[in-house]
C-alpha cells in the first residue's frame, strides 16, 4: 500500500526554524496500519535533509521511500532520492527507525532560482510504499500471572 505525502516548507531560507533541533516535522499520516512523519532538516551548511520516520511503537517494516521536490510550474515532482530496494525501518530502534538523506539538496547550488522555490517556499513530495508481507511487530510481554508453558491459544505446550 502506498502513500503520497506533500509538505510544504516556508521560511526555507531561515535555518534553524520549527522545533528546538532546527528540523521541522509534517503532520502524522498512516500507511499500512503504521503511523508516520517526514522530517525536512536544513543544516548551517546549506543542505536540505529529508527523512520519512516511522512512529508506531513496537512496529517494523520494510517500504519503498520515494522523495522529491515539486517543480512550481508544472505541479509535478522530480524525483531527488529514492533506492531500488525497500528499506528496513524499525520504530524501536535509534539507527532504523528513519529513512532518507542529509543532502536531498543545496540550497545555495541548486534551489536559489530554481522551479523548486517559489518566493521562500519549498515544496517536498514523498511515497511511501510499505511492503505489507513484510511487516513485524514486537511480541507483547505475557503477563505474570501466565505460565511459560501456556501456549497462545490456552493449550498447555508439550
Amino acid at each position: 500500500m502506498a502513500k503520497l505525502i506533500e509538505v510544504e516548507v516556508r521560511r526555507i531560507r531561515e535555518t534553524h526554524c520549527g522545533n528546538e533541533e532546527g528540523d521541522l516535522r509534517s503532520a502524522v499520516f498512516m500507511v499500512a496500519g503504521l503511523d508516520w512523519t517526514i522530517t525536512v532538516d536544513p543544516d548551517e551548511e546549506g543542505y536540505v535533509g529529508v527523512y520519512v520516520e516511522l512512529l508506531t511503537k513496537g512496529a517494523a517494516a520494510w517500504a519503498y521511500v520515494r522523495i522529491g521536490l515539486v517543480n512550481w510550474t508544472t505541479g509535478q515532482a522530480d524525483t531527488f532520492f529514492s533506492r531500488e530496494d525497500p528499506a528496513m525501518l524499525d520504530a524501536g530502534s535509534e539507527d532504523l527507525c528513519d529513512f532518507g538523506t542529509s543532502m536531498l539538496t543545496s540550497w545555495m547550488k541548486d534551489l536559489q532560482g530554481s522551479r523548486y522555490l517559489r518566493g521562500d517556499c519549498l515544496k517536498i513530495e514523498c511515497t511511501v510504499d510499505v511492503c505489507r508481507d513484510l511487516l513485524a511487530f514486537e511480541d507483547p510481554p505475557m503477563p505474570k500471572s501466565t505460565p511459560r508453558h501456556v501456549v497462545a491459544d490456552g493449550k498447555l505446550g508439550s
